[in-house]
């Protein structure tokens, strides 16, 4: 069983995690501004994740060797971050970026039911309850504006919802065979791998347009943050996860867009409407009462 601190370890990495994949959308809107298209920041993002953890197992000279079975499950953790990536990144192009990520964040919802129905955590009214004030705190933090209801939009947002938890679910398995950073290195290879034959495939068929990328250093830029991003958040979530488990993470997770508007306001002084500080009170309140200590809110374990 972990210890208090490990689990307050994990917590906080989880916390840092949502921190950096926070930025990701941001980041890759401003790509989107600078000449870039969904496959280009998804492709770039993968190599620039591939080489950053990469470098680190590198350097703490693992041997980069396992069984086939898990090698063979990996490149299933690979095909779910493949369709959590461009349900994300393309969505954002075609609606606007509070409805996508509002949308994208039900996706705990569904790692509750899973964990639930496999016995590995309880679906109480009281997670319930807090998880949907949680999602309506968020709503109402990020502005929610609906705009221009695109299908595709929706659709791709939708699917990253469903492929964000199926990731989440399938790399908790991986990582309790070789550890949660091996598993974020080899999903990540097998995610770039199938964006490579995406990129230089479908385009000659005229499925998709080809890769379009940025025009200017702030573009590339944008692009190397969404990179870093990706590959330090992900990380950090499921070395956290493997700590406190998926239920927990998961919800931990809708933090995400409040820590980025919370560093805002401190550092660009940034200013929100009283609306906003309701949203972000209802997120950090649901979220806490679901941290408090087992004896006292029990179910939230896994």
């Amino acid at each position: 069983m972990s210890t208090e601190p490990s689990q307050r370890t994990g917590v906080i990495l989880i916390l840092c995690g949502a921190l950096a994949v926070g930025l990701m959308p941001s980041a890759a809107k401003i790509a989107y501004h600078e000449g870039a298209n969904p496959l280009a920041v998804i492709l770039l993002r993968s190599i620039i994740g591939v080489i950053g953890i990469g470098l680190y197992l590198w350097i703490k000279k693992y041997r980069f060797n396992i069984s086939w079975r898990e090698f063979r499950f990996s490149s299933v953790t690979g095909i779910a971050q493949s369709f959590c990536s461009l349900g994300i990144m393309a969505s954002i192009a075609y609606i606007n970026l509070s409805l996508a990520m509002v949308i994208i964040f039900c996706f705990p919802f569904w790692v509750l039911v899973y964990n639930h129905f496999r016995g590995t955590s309880k679906l109480t009214p009281i997670i319930m309850g807090c998880f949907f004030l949680a999602l309506l705190g968020l709503s109402l933090a990020l502005g929610l504006e609906l705009g221009e209801m695109s299908q595709t939009g929706l659709s791709l947002a939708v699917m990253g919802m469903f492929s964000m938890a199926a990731m989440v679910i399938i790399v908790a398995h991986s990582s309790t065979a070789i550890g949660p950073i091996p598993a974020n290195f080899y999903m990540t290879c097998w995610t770039f791998v199938y964006f490579l034959i995406i990129a230089f495939s479908l385009p000659k068929l005229g499925i998709i347009d080809p890769a379009s990328y940025p025009q200017t250093i702030r573009g590339w830029i944008a692009i190397v943050g969404t990179g870093a991003s990706f590959s330090f958040g992900y990380v950090l979530f499921f070395v956290g996860a493997s700590i406190i488990g998926t239920t927990r993470a998961s919800l931990l997770c809708i933090s995400e867009p409040i820590m980025i508007i919370l560093v805002a306001v401190l550092l660009v002084d940034e200013r929100l409407d009283p609306i906003q500080w309701l949203g972000i009170s209802l997120v950090i309140g649901s979220l806490m009462v679901l941290e408090l200590p087992k004896k006292k809110r029990p179910g939230v374990n896994s």
